[in-house]
């Protein structure tokens, strides 16, 4: 996934464990785990595109920063920049909000545009999210904020079941390979007679 500061883990526990199953000598060499991790964030939603392109995934990453997850925007706009709405406003063309960050000015095509809120606001101030055209005094997106933001440190993936995948593969006559896709996490396990 583009844009997550993520880590990998990796465990592997040897299980130096001989097991008797059915009169044989069944080895369990290894269990492995691979997951990758992202730090918590909060989903606002998928900016509507009103003009020139303009699309992604608002997340809220900490209490000052907010990230565009593949951010698209055809960069012809003469003075585009993203704004906020306090809580209370609502976005128009007529402009009113308060820049978050510097003038757009190049294309995006899928990256990741990380904004960090003027002194003295916090992601908590936030009504409405919009990218501002000055010069044209036009909306190109805007989003909503909730009433309640939940804070990032205290966000929690969702896990769903249907996320699960499990797997089998015979390495040869003595040894079988297993692995189950759980959200980012694989586990393996490689089993085999001795």
């Amino acid at each position: 996934m583009r844009g997550l500061l993520m880590f990998v883990c990796v465990w592997i526990l040897f299980l130096a464990s001989l097991t008797t199953v059915s009169g044989k000598c069944v080895w369990i060499l290894f269990l492995a785990s691979l997951t990758t991790v992202s730090e918590a964030r909060v989903l606002i939603g998928t900016l509507p595109n009103e003009a020139h392109g303009v699309s992604g995934t608002l997340y809220v990453h900490d209490d000052v920063t907010l990230l565009i997850d593949q951010f698209y925007y055809d960069g012809y706009a003469p003075a585009a920049y993203p704004y906020f709405y306090t809580k209370g406003n609502v976005p128009n063309n007529a402009g009113g909000g308060i820049k978050i960050s510097g003038r757009l000015t190049m294309r995006y095509t899928g990256q990741t545009l990380t904004l960090t809120m003027p002194s003295s606001y916090t992601v908590y101030n936030i009504g409405w999210f919009t990218v501002w055209c000055e010069s044209a005094r036009q909306l190109f997106t805007r989003i909503q904020f909730p009433d309640s933001l939940p804070s990032p440190s205290t966000a929690t993936p969702t896990v769903s079941s249907a996320n699960v995948s499990q797997n089998c593969m015979s390495l040869d006559s003595s040894a079988n390979l297993q692995w189950t896709a759980y959200n980012t996490s694989v586990t393996y396990t490689l089993c085999g007679c001795v």
